[in-house]
C-alpha cells in the first residue's frame, strides 16, 4: 500500500512544486530534495492516520460519559464549553503521546522504503539507502557484507537509538501526560 501510495503520488507533487517553482522563482526549494522528504511523508500519513483516529474516538466516548461531563451537560454548558474545557483536554494528552511512538514507526518505514529504493532518492541521505549501499543492493558487492559485516553497525545502531529515542520520549510523555497520576 505504501508503495502504491508513493510510486503513485511522487510525479503529481513533482508537477506541483515545478509549477510553484516556475511562478514563484524558488528552485532552491525543488532541487533541495524536500520533495522526496514529502513524498514520503504523504504516503505514510494516511496509514498512521487510522489507529490515531481509533484512539480518540475511543477516548471521547469514554470521557463524554464521566460524570463531571454528565453534570457540565446538565447544568446547561454549551456544547462548545464541554468539548473545549473537559473533553479535549483529555484527548491531547494521549494523542501526542501516540505521535511520538508513531514517529518512530514512520521512520522505520522510511527506512524500510529507502532500502528498497523507493524513499528518498539519492545523493540525499538516508539510513535506507545506507544499508541498501552496504548490503550490495545498491551497486556493492555482496561479498563487502561477508568481509566486512561491521560497515552494517553504524546504520542500524544509528535507526536502532532513533526509535529508542522516540519511544522513550514517548514514555515519559506517558508519565508526564497521563491525568490519573496527577
Amino acid at each position: 500500500m505504501i508503495i502504491l501510495l508513493a510510486a503513485t503520488l511522487r510525479p503529481r507533487i513533482t508537477n506541483f512544486f515545478y509549477q510553484i517553482e516556475d511562478n514563484l522563482n524558488i528552485s532552491g526549494l525543488v532541487s533541495s530534495g524536500i520533495i522526496d522528504y514529502l513524498v514520503i511523508g504523504i504516503a505514510l500519513l494516511p496509514l498512521s492516520w487510522f489507529g490515531t483516529m481509533r484512539l480518540i474516538r475511543a477516548q471521547v466516548f469514554s470521557i463524554r460519559e464521566i460524570e463531571y461531563v454528565q453534570s457540565a451537560r446538565t447544568s446547561g454548558a454549551s456544547t462548545f464549553r464541554i468539548i473545549t474545557r473537559h473533553i479535549l483536554p483529555n484527548v491531547v494528552s494521549p494523542l501526542i503521546v501516540t505521535s511520538t511512538f508513531g514517529l518512530g514507526a514512520v521512520a522505520l518505514s522510511e527506512v524500510i522504503l529507502s532500502f528498497f529504493g523507493l524513499g528518498v532518492q539519492p545523493p540525499r541521505p538516508s539510513l535506507g539507502a545506507m544499508l541498501s549501499d552496504v548490503s550490495g543492493r545498491g551497486g556493492a558487492s555482496v561479498s563487502v557484507l561477508t568481509n566486512h559485516p561491521e560497515q552494517l553497525l553504524a546504520p542500524i545502531i544509528v535507526i536502532w537509538i532513533m526509535i529508542f529515542c522516540w519511544n522513550i520520549i514517548g514514555d515519559a510523555l506517558t508519565d508526564i501526560l497521563n491525568p490519573k497520576k496527577n
